[in-house]
């Protein structure tokens, strides 16, 4: 654990977000959890009530927080049984529609996308060298393409990682 970072006067102004509403209606609604590198969503669903989540290009994890009711209407889910009826993977291209008993207060799920890696320095730093090299070749009356100089950067920041 990082003591210094848990510790810091400005942790929450720097790391706290409110919960962003994606969507809402009569239904319930759905939520932004998880910022930076990771990305999730939290779907409140009202009692009696569906909502579908259109198909994705990533992959995600579910977890029931509470209540009960179904996924695609035909796995049965709980927050308070088995750990099969409380998780769930959605795969790349599939829709999820969840819907909440009749006899619960709501059905609250939790959703975790795959890491991101941050965005570097490095893609700014290639975009400014890749400028002053198109200038300079255009000043030779060279001609030559921003995906070539973007090609020969990245080849050249992997020669020059390695020990």
């Amino acid at each position: 654990m990082c003591w210094e970072k848990n510790i810091d006067p400005n942790f929450e102004k720097k790391w706290h977000h409110k919960c962003e509403v994606l969507e809402s209606g009569l239904w319930g609604r759905r939520i932004r959890l998880f910022y930076h590198e990771f990305y999730g969503e939290g779907f409140e669903i009202r009692k009696g009530q569906s909502y579908t989540r259109a198909a994705d290009s990533r992959p995600y994890a579910g977890i029931v927080w509470s209540g009960s009711g179904s996924l695609n209407d035909v796995h049965k889910v709980d927050g308070d049984g088995k750990a099969s009826a409380r998780e769930f993977l959605v795969t790349p291209g599939h829709e999820l529609t969840l819907s909440c008993d009749e006899n619960t207060d709501g059905l609250y799920v939790y959703t975790v996308f795959p890491y991101t890696q941050p965005k570097s320095n490095t893609d700014s730093k290639f975009k400014i060298f890749a400028k002053n090299i198109i200038a300079a070749a255009n000043q030779s009356n060279l001609k030559i393409e921003v995906e070539d100089v973007n090609f020969v950067l990245v080849c050249a920041s992997h020669i020059d990682s390695k020990p």
